[in-house]
């Protein structure tokens, strides 16, 4: 049956989600924080529950998520501000893959721009990254 439900996280639990990948198979769906944080959730809705897996190598927030074969790209954001705390960064290159068998992280090719608050979509086995500012808030 279809329909809404409340799902709650634990008490402790680090986290503020922001962006979702389409659900794999059997693995959840991935969130991530829309505070400036490397911590990394998948809820697994048939138990309902929530585990940590591997934080991202740099805080992100304002990214965009992507499952594609078998991983979840995390593409762009806003990263760190040198010497504050949780502050909104510049907009991002990097793309960092998560390998969810293998519960790994990956940098892979920087984006030709940089991006945050953008949306991106898999077409024709591309990934396909939209909209946004960049760096200069354009």
């Amino acid at each position: 049956m279809l329909g809404w439900g409340k799902r709650s996280t634990p008490s402790g639990l680090d986290m503020s989600a922001s962006g979702m990948s389409s659900p794999s198979k059997k693995d959840g769906r991935y969130w991530y924080g829309t505070l400036l944080r490397k911590s990394s959730y998948v809820f697994k809705p048939q138990l309902n529950q929530w585990l940590a897996i591997p934080p991202l190598p740099e805080p992100r927030n304002y990214h965009a998520i992507v499952y594609y074969a078998g991983c979840i790209y995390v593409i762009g954001g806003r990263g760190p501000v040198v010497g504050s705390k949780g502050g909104l960064g510049r907009a991002q290159r990097s793309v960092f893959k998560f390998h969810v068998r293998e519960k790994r992280w990956e940098r892979v090719a920087d984006m030709l721009h940089a991006r945050a608050l953008h949306g991106a979509t898999v077409v024709y086995e591309k990934i396909m990254v939209v909209g946004g500012k960049d760096d200069k808030e354009e």
